[in-house]
């Protein structure tokens, strides 16, 4: 049997946490140690994280460094590229996700519908899956452009 390492990233509307399902496969692999690594947008740094296998893994604000150790409340998680290495039986494999949560609950919230919103909102979807599908770069670039519309009308909206 080959091994397989695969992640997946549950969509949530909750920006205050990320849910990274493991569904490798660990069978050749037994009981040795599986290392979780994440990089979280606009970070040079990796988290250094153990990996709950065959599980859904909940990351939050404290696990990522983001908030204080002290402080009882989680912060939003940044929307950006989260950088995910796992490091199992000897071999590193990495995977990458695009969040857009924030920004999809400003617009919610704001209620902003109209036909310019909705099309910079397949843009971030088509981006996702860009870099799901190893196009990284790629969405990224179309990410950034259209995050930075999006947020200019989201603090221009009364202007």
């Amino acid at each position: 049997m080959r091994f397989e390492a695969q992640l997946d990233f549950l969509e949530t509307c909750d920006a205050k946490r990320m849910l990274v399902a493991d569904t490798s496969s660990w069978a050749m692999c037994g009981d040795a140690m599986k290392k979780m690594y994440v990089k979280v947008p606009n970070s040079n740094n990796y988290i250094d994280l153990f990996l709950e296998t065959n599980k859904i893994n909940i990351l939050d604000s404290k696990m990522l460094g983001l908030t204080c150790g002290t402080c009882k409340d989680l912060s939003d998680l940044p929307d950006g590229l989260y950088e995910v290495k796992l490091e199992v039986c000897g071999n590193e494999y990495v995977f990458y996700n695009l969040r857009v949560t924030s920004i999809k609950n400003k617009i919610a919230i704001n209620q902003m519908f109209d036909k310019d919103v909705a099309v910079n909102l397949v843009f971030l979807d088509i981006a996702k899956k860009m870099v799901c599908n190893g196009l990284v770069d790629e969405g990224v670039r179309i990410f950034n452009r259209v995050y930075g519309e999006l947020n200019k009308k989201i603090s221009c909206r009364n202007c």
